[in-house]
């Protein structure tokens, strides 16, 4: 009787500690998946910071007259120009990620549809 009881409480220990393993586990997920929306938030606003700096740059030459530009003005242009375009890409770049990861955690926490 008293095996089994040990048995018993052994193997309702082994339930415990596999639950608390689980709530781990999950726990630490969700703190990474937190961590790595915090990154990217990170570098969405430094990619923004830098994209206000490149259109106030930009806007100096434009309230420019052109007769009173100089080539190296044109392509400073030219420069700030292709700058913010590669901005606006990375910028994209990110939403598309962000976007791939939630569909990514709505499809893992959605509920299983058939055998009923």
């Amino acid at each position: 009787q008293s095996l089994r009881e040990e048995a018993g409480t052994e193997s309702e220990l082994k339930k415990q500690w596999m639950n608390q393993l689980l709530t781990l586990i999950q726990k630490k997920n969700s703190l990474m998946s937190e961590e790595s929306d915090l990154m990217i938030d990170v570098q969405e606003l430094k990619l923004e910071e830098q994209q206000c700096q490149l259109d106030q740059e930009l806007r100096r030459y434009y309230n420019l007259d052109d007769y009173l530009k100089t080539s190296e003005d044109y392509e400073a242009e030219k420069m700030i120009l292709s700058q913010l375009v590669a901005i606006v890409n990375q910028r994209s770049a990110l939403i598309e990620m962000q976007e791939r990861k939630r569909l990514s955690e709505l499809s893992e926490h959605a509920p299983v549809m058939g055998n009923d």
